[in-house]
């Protein structure tokens, strides 16, 4: 009588699941630590820029097109320039906009959203220490640890919409890649030459005609450049493979001291509204930097009018005013902080 095979073939079963099981785990792995030397290099040249002077100007407008907008052929509605300083934890951020141009554009409804972003305004920062400063109504807002100020203003280390400015961005290509290590969303699409794409996937808020919101998973393509900072020079998203769309495009970079790489032009791109079939676009370029030489303190003083109001937003109570015009740097929020705390006490009930 002839013994069946199947024992034997069984074993074979096995062996094979195990190799597949092995390889799959071995291939993750490699895939994880790529993913994470890519954020790990990104750090390294976003970190190594401890002191920055810079000065960009911000573009709101729209174009026919995704690669229209990238060859910079915008139809600009309203614009700004910012001023940007660095020093460690010190750091000044600067709006400049035309008052005029932003007072027409907020009667016009529809552009609204544009121009309120646009006021002209100031940002210090020492450490946890912070101050808003409104040159539209001369008043000035103070905030401490335990109530920090995110102010929306793209910084060109910004990837996306509503960053806030400064050394804390929020969303960075290193917590894109960090977000996907983490869920294990994140693959490695293509490693050709220096450019790596990653393939993701995110979730989409978008809200009903009744208010509620509704969340929806699209697809993603990041691709780093590790010749250049690991920064990264697109990303688009789309419902699935076929529908991708370029949000953010880094058209031009600034090679610095010591292989350090600075981004210099950069296209945020998102879908034409309802009354508007044109493509809206927000550019933001560099017009000057300077990363080598450590900014003088002078660089970072803004000034005060006479007659300023400045309040701990902690306490409406501590408001107290400045009697003559001042230049103040993020190294008096100290003694602003204290001023304020006096004028508290002076307030409050026994």
């Amino acid at each position: 009588m002839l013994s069946t095979p199947w024992p034997h073939t069984s074993n074979i079963a096995r062996v094979g699941i195990i190799v597949v099981l092995l390889t799959s785990q071995l291939l993750a792995e490699e895939n994880s630590e790529l993913l994470r030397s890519l954020a790990k290099g990104y750090r390294k040249n976003r970190d190594s820029f401890e002191t920055v002077k810079c000065r960009y100007r911000v573009t709101v407008g729209t174009s026919e097109s995704s690669q229209a907008a990238i060859e910079g052929k915008i139809k600009p509605k309203m614009s700004q320039e910012v001023m940007w300083v660095v020093s460690g934890k010190v750091q000044r951020v600067s709006t400049f906009a035309d008052d005029k141009a932003v007072d027409e554009a907020v009667k016009a409804a529809d552009q609204r959203e544009v121009a309120v972003p646009f006021l002209s305004k100031n940002f210090l920062e020492l450490g946890n220490l912070q101050m808003a400063h409104s040159t539209r109504f001369s008043g000035a807002t103070l905030y401490g640890k335990d109530l920090h100020l995110n102010p929306s203003v793209r910084n060109p280390f910004s990837v996306t919409g509503g960053i806030i400015a400064g050394r804390r961005e929020q969303i960075s290509p290193a917590t894109i890649l960090d977000g996907g290590i983490r869920t294990g969303t994140a693959t490695i699409e293509q490693n050709k030459g220096s450019e790596v794409t990653v393939k993701d996937r995110v979730v989409r808020i978008t809200f009903g005609k009744d208010g509620m919101q509704q969340a929806s998973e699209w697809m993603s393509r990041s691709t780093i450049d590790k010749g250049r900072g690991y920064l990264m020079t697109r990303r688009r998203i789309g419902a699935d493979k076929e529908h991708l769309k370029t949000v953010y495009a880094l058209t031009d970079v600034k090679k610095c001291s010591n292989g350090r790489w600075f981004p210099k032009r950069i296209v945020f791109l998102s879908a034409p509204s309802a009354k508007d079939e044109r493509i809206r676009v927000t550019e933001l370029k560099v017009l000057w930097l300077v990363v080598d030489k450590p900014p003088a303190k002078s660089n970072f003083g803004i000034e005060l009018q006479a007659g300023t109001t400045i309040v701990d937003r902690r306490d409406p109570r501590s408001t107290f005013s400045i009697r003559r015009t001042m230049t103040v740097t993020p190294h008096d929020l100290p003694q602003l902080f204290k001023r304020a705390n006096e004028s508290l006490k002076k307030r409050k009930p026994e």
